[in-house]
C-alpha cells in the first residue's frame, strides 16, 4: 500500500494515514434514496468512481457501488481534512445532488484529471475506484456508520493507495516563490527518466519509500495525539480513531449515545483492559 498526500494539485508522500483527518459534508436528499441502489452487507463496503470530463470545471459526477471484501476490490482510500461549510458545491452522485465541501470537491477534481491521465498513458479502460467515508458510508444511516468505522482500519489496510489532503509546505520548499511546473507532470518526468513500469503520472510508489498501515497504533497513543483534532460530530473525536487503533477490539461504539456516554465507555473500555498503563505503549 502506498501513502500519498495531496493539497488541490499537489502530492507527496507522509508515512501514514492521519486518522486525525476527520471528513463531513452535508446532504441535498433524503440519503434513502441515494443509498438504496447500494445497500452495504456486513462485509462490504462501497466505493467511488468518477466519470471522466473534458474540462477541469466540468461539474463532477460520481457513482457508488457495493462490493464485498470476499471480492478482493482494487482502489485507493481518501483521507482528508473537515474545513468549512462554504458555498453550495456540489456533484452528482447517483443521480442525485449530494452536497460536498469545497475541499473535498478540488480533491474529487483532482481525481478525476489524475485518472484520466493514468488511464491514457497506461490505455487501460476502467476508471480507478476510490473509498471516501464521507460519501461511501451514509452518514444519516446510526446502523451503519456503528458496523463501517470499526473496520476503517482494515480499509485502509487494503487500500493500493492512501491519497490524504493535507497543507502543501513540501511544494513550496522545492519549488521557492517561483510559480512550479505543474505537480503532474513534474511526477510524470520523474516516472518516465528512471523508466519506471507505472508510466502514469504521480506514480511515485515505486521511487520513494513505501510503508504499510499495519494498524500499530494503540488507542490511547491515538487519543493523544489527534486530542486537538476537530469533528463536525464530537463523537467522532473517539470513534474515528476506534478502528485504527490494534488494542480497541469490541470498544461498544454507538452513535445514538450521548456524548457523555461515549466518554464514559471509553474511559471504562480503557481501565477494564488496562490500556492506561505506560508499558502499554509500544
Amino acid at each position: 500500500m502506498t501513502l500519498m498526500s495531496v493539497n488541490r494539485s499537489h502530492r507527496v508522500i507522509d508515512p501514514a494515514p492521519s486518522p486525525s483527518l476527520i471528513s463531513s459534508t452535508s446532504r441535498t436528499i433524503d440519503s434513502t434514496l441515494l443509498y438504496r441502489g447500494s445497500q452495504l452487507p456486513t462485509d462490504s463496503l462501497r466505493l467511488l468512481a468518477i466519470k471522466p470530463a473534458t474540462h477541469d470545471d466540468d461539474p463532477v459526477v460520481c457513482t457508488l457501488k457495493a462490493v464485498p471484501f470476499g471480492d478482493r476490490p482494487k482502489f485507493e482510500a481518501l483521507s482528508y481534512m473537515w474545513g468549512p461549510e462554504d458555498g453550495n458545491d456540489a456533484i452528482t452522485l447517483n443521480g442525485f445532488a449530494f452536497r460536498v465541501r469545497r475541499n473535498l470537491l478540488d480533491a474529487l477534481r483532482f481525481l478525476r484529471r489524475y485518472d484520466t491521465s493514468r488511464r491514457e498513458a497506461t490505455k487501460e479502460g476502467s476508471p480507478c475506484m476510490y473509498w471516501i467515508d464521507a460519501i461511501c458510508i451514509n452518514q444519516d444511516d446510526t446502523a451503519e456508520r456503528n458496523r463501517q468505522l470499526p473496520i476503517i482500519g482494515q480499509i485502509y489496510f487494503r487500500a493500493s493507495t492512501v491519497v490524504e489532503i493535507g497543507q502543501a509546505r513540501h511544494l513550496r520548499v522545492c519549488f521557492g516563490d517561483h510559480p512550479p511546473k505543474q505537480w503532474e507532470e513534474f511526477a510524470q518526468l520523474i516516472n518516465l527518466h528512471y523508466g519506471d513500469r507505472s508510466t502514469g503520472p504521480l506514480r511515485l510508489d515505486r521511487l520513494l519509500r513505501k510503508e504499510k498501515y499495519n494498524n500499530s497504533h494503540t488507542l490511547k497513543r491515538l487519543l493523544e495525539d489527534h486530542q486537538e483534532a476537530e469533528s463536525s460530530d464530537r463523537k467522532d473525536k473517539v470513534y474515528r480513531l476506534v478502528g485504527l487503533a490494534h488494542d480497541a477490539a469490541g470498544f461498544p461504539m454507538d452513535y445514538n449515545k450521548s456524548l457523555y456516554d461515549v466518554w464514559k465507555d471509553t474511559i471504562v473500555f480503557m481501565n477494564e483492559r488496562e490500556l492506561f498503563k505506560p508499558e502499554h505503549e509500544d
